[in-house]
């Protein structure tokens, strides 16, 4: 367990301070975020962890998802293609980056409206060389993603 939260902290991309930062749970997402830099996240079956990223305050980037299981998955550092194939989700290939030490995969969204396009709730069935990393169902997407979009809109 400590592991686990060690990966969310780390994922989190800065320390949150009282007075400035949002933690707070909704639903089943945990949101944290600390000058307009927002994730949430949220545990799905099999150990596996998904965590939502609004666009930073810099942009670069316009947000995505990570998704991962720190218990089991080897995962080499590196750039990586990961299928969506889930009911809902932004299916296709997606290019993304694997993180060893995070045990996770990094999928950059390619709008910073992207996240509002999927429903409420989806599959998450994700797919690399052929073999299926994970196929969870998500649920509670837009309280997560309402959440987050307010996190990120507060002042740096």
């Amino acid at each position: 367990m400590k592991r686990v939260l060690g990966i969310i902290l780390a994922l989190s991309f800065s320390i949150a301070t009282a007075a400035q930062a949002a933690d707070e749970t909704v639903g089943r997402w945990h949101i944290q975020g600390d000058k307009g830099t927002c994730s949430a996240s949220t545990a799905l079956g099999g150990g596996n962890l998904l965590m939502i990223f609004a666009k930073p305050p810099g942009g670069e980037n316009n947000g995505g998802l990570m998704f991962g299981n720190p218990t089991s998955w080897k995962i080499a550092d590196g750039p990586v293609v990961i299928e969506l194939a889930g009911q809902g989700s932004v299916k296709g290939k997606h290019e993304g980056q694997g993180y060893a030490d995070l045990s996770g995969y990094w999928l950059p969204f390619d709008t910073p409206t992207e996240m509002d396009s999927y429903p409420d709730a989806w599959q998450l069935k994700a797919i690399r060389d052929g073999q299926v990393l994970v196929d969870q169902p998500v649920t509670e997407f837009k309280v997560a993603v309402t959440a987050l979009e307010a996190c990120a809109k507060t002042p740096a």
